[in-house]
């Protein structure tokens, strides 16, 4: 974020500026979703290689049969 900027920090997430009420996560829940105090977070995106998630040790949610979003 810019200096300046009123917005809800993808990496730390926030105390100043706006409070969603809906966090959408593409591929997996960011650091900031920790700190997440709003009503919905979802996941989209069931995209992702196994070899991505075993890299990265992703833990994602499990999709029900052709859903690509998931509420956690």
């Amino acid at each position: 974020m810019r200096s300046g900027d009123r917005g809800w920090d993808v990496e730390t997430g926030s105390s100043e500026g706006i409070s969603p009420d809906v966090l959408v996560s593409l591929a997996a829940p960011k650091q900031c979703a920790t700190r997440f105090m709003g009503k919905h977070h979802l996941v989209a995106g069931r995209f992702l290689p196994y070899d991505v998630q075993k890299k990265f040790e992703l833990n994602l949610p499990e999709y029900t049969g052709t859903e690509c979003v998931v509420s956690l």
